[in-house]
C-alpha cells in the first residue's frame, strides 16, 4: 500500500513558507527523509507518518485527499527504495501518471526528469561538457548506425536511427530540418532527455554501460574448469587488430589501442590484473600475440567483462558464442590430454627467490639487480610455442634456471607440457589429503601463462619438493 508524507519549511523570502509533499510507496523512506532534513540525523525508528500533515496508511484508498495535497504542494518529492525494484517501477506506473492527471506540468516535468533523465551520469556541470563515458557511448552508437562506414550518416541511415530511437520515420523535408537544427545547435549540444532516449534504445543503463540483458548470464563452472575465447572471437580480434594497426607495423601503439577502446566506457587494461601483463615492443606497443594474450587473461579472470568489451569494440555475434567453458580437468586426466589453449600457473616461493624475475622474463623484460618487493597480486601472460610434447616427461627433479643469466632451461614449455598432460604431472598417491592440497596448488595450470601473485620455484617442482620433505621426515 502506498503512503505519503508532508513537510513544511519556513522561508526567509516574501512567502511565509514552501509546502513540500513527500510521496511514494510504503517503506521507501518518506518519513526518514523528512526527519533527516529537519534534525540533520538519520532516525533508526522513524514513524510511518509525520506532522504537520498526517497521512493515513491507506492513502491510496483516499484519492481525493492525495490529489488535494499534491495540488497544494509547491514541490513534490517522490521516493523509492533501492532494495525494492517494484517501488521504482511504481514511480512511472502510478506516481508520475498521477501528477500528469492532476495537471501539475512543471512538477511533473522535473520529477520525471530527475528519475528518468539524471544529469550526473551524462553532463559535467562544472566543465559544461558531456562526460567522457557518455561521449564514448555516443561514438559507438554512431559507428553502429554508419552502415557504410563513410564517417557520416546518410539520409537513409539517419532515418533508420530515427525509427529505432523514436519509432517514427522522417519525411525528406524533416531530414533537411534535422540537419539544420544539428548545425545550429552543435556548439551547445542538445537536450539530455533525447540523449537518454538514444542511450537506452541501444541498451545502456544509468551507469552508461550495457545492461545485463545484453550480456551472457553468469557462468556456472566447477573449480577445475576455466573459460576461454572461442575461435570465432579470436578471429574477430585478429581482424580488429589489423583494422587499428594504422601504420601496419604489426603492433598496436598506445594511441592505436586507445582508439580501439574509444567506444568502451574505458580501456579495460588501464588498471587491474591486465595492466602491463603482456610483452610490449620497444615503443610500448602490443604485438598480435600480446594483444590476444591480454584478451585471454581477461577472459580467464572475468569472462563477462571480456564479452562486454568485445561488444563495445564491434563484436556483432551472439555474446554467448564468444566464450566457452573448458572440460573438467579430471576428464583431461582420464583422456590423458587437455583441450585447453589457456593454462594458468601459480609461481610461489620465499622472499627474494626470483618470483618477479621469472614473471618479467616471461614477458621479455630484462633482469634487474634492484630488488623491489611485490605486495599486490600480479600477472604475466604470453604465448608459448609448443612444437612437440614429450609423453614420458615427469617431475623427477626441480628445474634449475637463472633469470639473471637468461638461462630458463625451457621452463615455460615444460610448464605448458605438464598442463597439457595432467595425468603425467599429477601422479597418484595414497595420501588423499596431501593430494587434494597439492591439486589446489597446481590444478589450474597455463598457456598464455597467467602467473598469480607472490610466488617462485616453478610449479613443476612443487610436488617433488613436497615428497622429498615428507620422505626426509619419515
Amino acid at each position: 500500500m502506498a503512503g505519503g508524507g508532508a513537510a513544511a519549511k519556513a522561508s526567509s523570502g516574501v512567502r511565509g513558507g514552501v509546502r513540500i509533499v513527500v510521496a511514494g510507496e510504503r517503506g521507501t523512506g518518506k518519513s526518514s527523509l523528512i526527519v533527516t532534513a529537519a534534525a540533520d540525523t538519520f532516525p533508526t525508528n522513524a514513524p510511518p507518518v509525520l506532522p504537520p500533515t498526517r497521512l493515513p496508511d491507506d492513502i491510496l484508498e483516499n484519492r481525493g485527499k492525495l490529489a488535494e495535497e499534491l495540488k497544494r504542494a509547491d514541490a513534490v518529492v517522490l521516493t523509492y527504495a533501492c532494495d525494492q525494484p517494484a517501488t521504482l517501477d511504481r514511480l512511472s506506473t502510478f506516481w508520475l501518471p498521477e501528477l500528469r492527471r492532476l495537471e501539475i506540468p512543471e512538477v511533473f516535468y522535473y520529477a520525471q526528469k530527475a528519475v528518468l533523465h539524471p544529469t550526473a551520469p551524462l553532463f559535467d556541470q562544472e566543465a559544461q561538457t558531456l562526460k567522457p563515458r557518455c561521449v564514448r557511448a555516443l561514438k559507438r552508437i554512431f559507428i553502429l548506425c554508419d552502415h557504410d562506414r563513410d564517417g557520416a550518416l546518410s539520409d537513409a541511415e539517419l532515418n533508420d536511427f530515427q525509427v529505432k530511437c523514436f519509432n517514427a520515420p522522417l519525411q525528406p523535408s524533416e531530414i533537411v530540418g534535422v540537419k539544420r537544427v544539428v548545425q545550429e545547435k552543435l556548439p551547445e549540444g542538445g537536450r539530455l532527455e533525447t540523449t537518454w532516449t538514444v542511450l537506452r534504445k541501444f541498451g545502456y543503463n544509468n551507469d552508461i554501460r550495457l545492461g545485463e540483458d545484453l550480456l551472457p548470464a553468469p557462468i556456472k563452472r566447477a573449480p577445475d574448469q576455466s573459460v576461454e575465447l572461442t575461435s570465432e572471437a579470436v578471429e574477430f580480434l585478429k581482424g580488429i587488430f589489423l583494422l587499428f594497426d594504422n601504420d601496419g607495423d604489426g603492433a598496436l601503439k598506445p594511441a592505436e589501442l586507445e582508439d580501439l577502446f574509444s567506444t568502451a566506457p574505458e580501456s579495460p587494461w588501464d588498471e587491474g590484473p591486465c595492466k602491463d601483463a603482456a610483452e610490449k615492443t620497444a615503443l610500448g606497443g602490443l604485438s598480435l600475440d600480446g594483444f590476444l594474450s591480454e584478451w585471454a587473461l581477461m577472459t580467464l579472470l572475468d569472462p563477462i567483462r571480456s564479452v562486454e568489451n568485445l561488444i563495445y569494440i564491434g563484436y556483432a555475434g551472439d555474446p554467448s558464442s564468444a566464450i566457452r567453458v573448458t572440460r573438467r580437468r579430471r576428464l583431461d586426466r582420464k583422456k590423458q590430454q587437455s583441450e585447453r589453449t589457456v593454462f594458468q600457473c601459480f609461481v610461489f616461493g620465499p622472499k627474494k627467490a626470483g618470483k618477479s624475475g621469472l614473471l618479467n622474463s616471461f614477458i621479455g623484460r630484462p633482469f634487474s639487480d634492484i630488488y623491489t618487493s611485490t605486495t599486490d597480486e600480479r600477472y604475466a601472460v604470453n604465448v608459448v610455442d609448443q612444437p612437440g610434447v614429450s609423453q614420458d616427461m615427469g617431475i623427477e627433479a626441480p628445474i634449475p634456471l637463472s633469470t639473471k643469466l637468461g638461462d630458463f632451461n625451457n621452463v615455460f614449455r615444460r610448464i605448458v607440457s605438464a598442463a597439457e598432460h595432467p595425468h603425467l604431472s599429477i601422479p597418484e598417491t595414497e595420501a588423499g589429503k596431501s593430494r587434494k592440497q597439492y591439486n589446489r596448488l597446481i590444478n589450474r595450470s597455463l598457456m598464455f601463462v597467467s602467473v598469480g601473485a607472490a610466488v617462485a620455484i616453478v610449479g613443476l617442482a612443487a610436488y617433488r619438493v613436497y615428497a622429498a620433505r615428507k620422505n626426509a621426515s619419515s
